[in-house]
C-alpha cells in the first residue's frame, strides 16, 4: 500500500486544500497523535473533512481507489468559506443555518454527530451479532461433524467390495 499512498501524496502535493500525510504510530513521535485519533491497527487511513476526530476510511487500498475517494469526498465542500461549492439547495440551507445563533448551530452539530455515532454503534452491534451467529453455526456444524464422522467411516468401510458380512 505504501507505494500507492506515496503516489497519492505526489498527485496532491501542490493542493492547498488536500493534505496527504502519514504517521508512524510505532514511534514515540507518532504514538501520541495516533492515540489522540483512536488509531489501533496499522495501516489505518483517516480522512478529515468535517469531523475533527477524523473518519476511518474503509475503501480500497489501491491507488485508483484512493484517488477516487479523495476526488469525490475530500477538499472544500459547501461551507461559509466555500459558498461557491454549494448547490442552490445547499446554499439556501446554509444561509438559514447562519441566521441561527452560534449556540444553536453547535447544538444542531452535536445532535447530528450523536446521530452519526449511534448509526455507527448500531452497525457495529449488528455486525457483532452476525459474527456471534456465524461462530455459533460454525461450532454447531463442527460438533455435528464430530458425531457423524465416525459413523460415516464405519458405513463406508462396511460397504466396500469384498468386506466380510460375517466372521
Amino acid at each position: 500500500m505504501k507505494p500507492d499512498w506515496d503516489k497519492l501524496g505526489d498527485k496532491f502535493k501542490d493542493s492547498t486544500d488536500i493534505i496527504i500525510g502519514d504517521v508512524d504510530c510505532t514511534t514515540d513521535g507518532g504514538k501520541p497523535l495516533c492515540s489522540k485519533y483512536g488509531v489501533r491497527g496499522y495501516p489505518t487511513i483517516k480522512t478529515f473533512s468535517g469531523n475533527p476526530m477524523g473518519d476511518d476510511y474503509k475503501g480500497g487500498r489501491k491507488y485508483d481507489d484512493l484517488v477516487k475517494h479523495v476526488e469525490t469526498n475530500m477538499g472544500p465542500s459547501c461551507s461559509p468559506e466555500h459558498k461557491d461549492k454549494c448547490s442552490s439547495d445547499e446554499l439556501k440551507e446554509l444561509e438559514e443555518l447562519l441566521k441561527l445563533p452560534l449556540a444553536d448551530r453547535k447544538e444542531k452539530a452535536a445532535a447530528a454527530q450523536a446521530e452519526m455515532d449511534k448509526l455507527s454503534s448500531d452497525f457495529e452491534d449488528f455486525v457483532k451479532g452476525l459474527q456471534d451467529s456465524y461462530e455459533k453455526a460454525q461450532k454447531d456444524k463442527e460438533d455435528a461433524e464430530n458425531v457423524l464422522t465416525p459413523k460415516l467411516k464405519m458405513l463406508f468401510a462396511s460397504t466396500k467390495e469384498g468386506s466380510k458380512d460375517e466372521l
